[in-house]
């Protein structure tokens, strides 16, 4: 608890003040993760819920705001109590990807959408399944329910819209009009009628007692993927897969304005239950808050690892859920400031990432074709790095820290000016590289590919040394302190003699490694193994010494620190863990915006740096060790 409150407040006055004082005089009886740079959201992201093991396709709050159901690809709908993020049931019956996911008014049943073409009508209590509506002939895409309960209507990909009796579940009526699939749809406040949003670039409203079309809304170039009704029934909202938010006069199909800000398509929309606000999330992975009145945009939330696919605003408005295809669904605070609270990062994943032997700088490699250099004193950006034309896969600071070496997908290693930022080619690898990892001299890197491990001198160009070919995938190396070990793994684990060039093949692994590193002395790795755990093993022999486990899902970053005595991981669960690397216990946990994809310490502080999926690079310190 100490944890979460000091990182989410120590950005703040007065708070900042009293913690510290607090942190000077109190001798913390257990390790803790202490941030030195803000996360994205960190004045807004009130909770980050896991337990999906599949994309978060939907989700609604209660009426009360107390609760919260979501919907997943993995076949369930969960229930979460969102003022600690655990689950309360889950709901499992569904042969296909729940779709989407509806709470009637009163909060006693919960409607569920699915691809194997039903509904489900659900106790909310128990969680047993009370009703099956079949009928559709398709996936079942959306789902909602009238103010009054009464109701449902289901939104289906065979192009039709279906009414149901919210109690008995017998089929009311059936709406055809769409040309093809149908994406979502919603009830207005009164019920008198219905609102669709349709492949055919078309939203539709619709008659809720006769089921006639009324109207036609025109406009979107591209998929209209998301829809919603203004509390007082006068205005619609939809977005689409042409990246745009639009809001109509549902009276006479006028459209009153298009809000454009998402750089790729809109996947939903919310309007706030004051009606001031439209709420809308996409696969650019940000929530955006709106303007309803002026068509601005408020605030930008950005913390998702993925496509952001759905969002929900609680009864009173004061509260965002979003859910998305990282497997999470996050709690925010509505931002009512109209400021963006994300710093400056790279624009996708940062897939590597490296510190300086003073300590002073770091630099981090991503998958947007760039490395940014960083002041480590205080985590402003001081430059950006561009040359590649793929991702960059790998980052190195020589033993100098005057130079940079990456690698990138460009099949290219290069080597850059760590002031000046220039840059000179090292080898053309002649393979997509994954990563790369330098010897203690500087004098040569390793990079690995496909299914290559390659040697290249230092500066070059194109002074390979040597080459080794393996059966398998390698994903990354690193290189011992001393310089006489090299370890790759990736389908095959394989540790060189730096000298000899003796092989040892690691034994009894099966599945896929997405990282190593090695210890300060050589006498132990530690990988990140299928499945979802860290192995500290002896490279001498290959055998497993303890086994790391806790994370939820695949563990693609690991570091050894300086001392010795702790493991750091980090993995798609969208957690930083810290490890007794004698016991293999879990010593600390940092909840982290998006899948942490790399990790790097430095060799004489307790200072480390990682990276995320979202394009965030973090500076933090393992506490009380």
């Amino acid at each position: 608890m100490w944890q979460q409150i000091f990182n989410r407040l120590q950005w703040e006055e007065p708070a900042r003040h009293l913690l510290e004082t607090t942190l000077q005089k109190q001798a913390w009886s257990r390790p803790w993760i202490r941030l030195r740079t803000p996360l994205p959201g960190t004045g807004w992201l009130r909770g980050t819920f896991t337990g999906h093991t599949d994309w978060v396709r939907a989700c609604a709050f209660g009426p009360d705001g107390t609760w919260a159901v979501s919907s997943s690809a993995d076949r369930t709908l969960r229930m979460w109590d969102t003022a600690d993020g655990s689950t309360i049931l889950t709901f499992e019956g569904h042969r296909g990807w729940v779709t989407d996911c509806a709470v009637t008014p009163d909060g006693t049943r919960l409607i569920s959408a699915s691809r194997d073409r039903s509904l489900i009508i659900w106790d909310a209590r128990t969680g047993a399944p009370l009703r099956t509506l079949t009928g559709h002939l398709s996936d079942v895409r959306a789902c909602s329910v009238g103010a009054d309960g009464a109701r449902i209507v289901s939104a289906g990909a065979d192009g039709t819209l279906r009414l149901w009796d919210a109690s008995s579940g017998s089929p009311l009526a059936t709406l055809i009009g769409h040309s093809g699939g149908i994406e979502a749809c919603a009830i207005s406040p009164d019920g008198s009628w219905i609102l669709s949003a349709g492949e055919d670039q078309t939203a539709r409203a619709w008659d809720a007692a006769t089921g006639a079309l009324i109207r036609t809304l025109t406009g979107h170039t591209d998929r209209v993927l998301g829809c919603a009704i203004s509390p007082d029934g006068h205005r619609a909202v939809t977005c689409g897969a042409d990246r745009t938010v639009r809001i109509w006069d549902p009276s006479d199909g006028t459209q009153l304005a298009t809000l454009t800000g998402h750089s790729l398509e809109v996947r939903a929309c919310a309007i706030s239950p004051d009606g001031h606000q439209v709420v809308t999330c996409g696969a650019d992975r940000t929530v955006r808050i709106w303007d309803f009145e002026t068509g601005t945009t408020m605030a930008e939330l950005e913390g998702h690892g993925d496509d952001v696919d759905d969002c929900a605003l609680s009864p009173n408005g004061a509260f965002i859920l979003s859910g998305s295809r990282d497997r999470t669904i996050r709690l925010w605070e509505t931002p009512t400031d109209g400021q963006s609270d994300s710093p400056d990062r790279h624009s996708d994943r940062v897939l590597d990432c490296s510190i300086s032997p003073k300590g002073d700088w770091f630099v981090s490699a991503s998958r947007d074709q760039t490395l940014k250099v960083w002041d480590m004193a205080t985590g402003q950006l001081e430059r950006t790095l561009t040359g590649h034309t793929h991702w960059v896969t790998g980052c190195a600071i020589d033993p100098s820290g005057t130079r940079i070496i990456s690698s990138s997908r460009d099949q290219s290693l290069m080597q850059w000016d760590a002031s000046t930022g220039a840059c000179a080619p090292v080898a053309e690898t002649g393979h997509e590289t994954n990563g790369c990892a330098l010897s203690p001299d500087g004098a040569w890197v390793i990079a690995v590919g496909d299914t290559h491990l390659m040697r290249w001198g230092i500066p070059g160009p194109n002074d390979l040394q040597r080459v080794w070919s393996r059966s398998g995938s390698l994903r990354e190396c690193a290189v011992s302190r001393d310089g006489h070990r090299i370890v790759s793994v990736g389908t095959e684990t394989v540790v060189l003699d730096a000298a000899t060039e003796d092989t040892l093949r690691r034994p009894g692994t099966s599945g896929l490694s997405q990282c190593c590193a090695i210890e300060p002395d050589g006498e132990w790795v530690v990988s990140g193994d299928d499945p979802n755990l860290l192995t500290i093993w002896d490279p001498s022999t290959g055998a497993p010494l303890r086994t790391l486990t806790g994370h939820r899902d695949t563990v693609r970053a690991c570091a050894v620190t300086p001392d010795r005595q702790h493991v750091l991981s980090g993995s798609d669960d969208s957690t930083l863990r810290a490890w007794d690397a004698e016991t293999g216990t879990e010593i600390a946990r940092l909840p982290t915006p998006g899948w942490v994809l790399c990790i790097a310490t430095h060799a004489a502080s307790n200072r480390f740096v990682f990276g995320d999926a979202t394009g965030g690079v973090y500076q933090a310190d393992l506490v009380g060790t």
